[in-house]
């Protein structure tokens, strides 16, 4: 059975000053676990990462992920060889390419996933429900940040996906200085 987690508002509006203050104070990739550890805290997620994007002539996007943060108890994915140089074509997840490109918040429950992409986020890596929301910086498709629940089947809100919006447009004044 599932139960429906959904992040508490105050906590999300004070994380999203925190990573704020953080971009002033803090260098690149410490700032960048520490914005990670803050959302995913007050998200309510299992995990937190930041993937950054090489993208081919042909609109591809090749996925490595850069930084992570884990719940205490939750498997860390940032030394899984699988989630460097990932193409996203070659494994199934085309769609996803066209809606980065597009600007699009990717959230789902891992369950109603095509069988290609269930295998890499369910099955590998014990992912029940995803959010995977692009970072722009400087105007262009930088990367993405996922969150992942690896407890809990979860239906995100619209408020909760806008609010994650505003933390990847924050996270992409880091990465253009990065």
């Amino acid at each position: 059975m599932s139960k429906n987690k959904t992040m508490d508002t105050k906590c999300l509006l004070e994380a999203l000053s925190s990573i704020a203050s953080k971009l002033c104070s803090s260098n690149g990739e410490e700032a960048l676990y520490e914005i990670l550890s803050t959302l995913g805290i007050a998200v309510g997620v299992d995990r937190t990462y930041l993937f950054d994007f090489t993208i081919t002539a042909d609109g591809n996007l090749i996925a490595s992920q850069r930084a992570e943060w884990v719940e205490v108890g939750q498997e860390r994915q940032i030394a899984n060889p699988e989630l460097q140089n990932f193409d996203m074509e070659a494994s199934g997840f085309s769609d996803w390419n066209e809606r980065m490109l597009a600007g699009e918040v990717i959230a789902s429950l891992t369950s109603h996933l095509p069988a290609a992409q269930q295998e890499v986020l369910r099955e590998k890596q014990g992912i029940l429900s995803i959010v995977f929301v692009p970072v722009f910086s400087k105007g262009k498709l930088w990367g993405a940040i996922g969150y992942d629940d690896c407890s809990t089947e979860r239906e995100w809100k619209h408020e909760e996906i806008e609010a994650l919006r505003i933390a990847s447009s924050i996270v992409g004044v880091l990465c253009y200085e990065s």
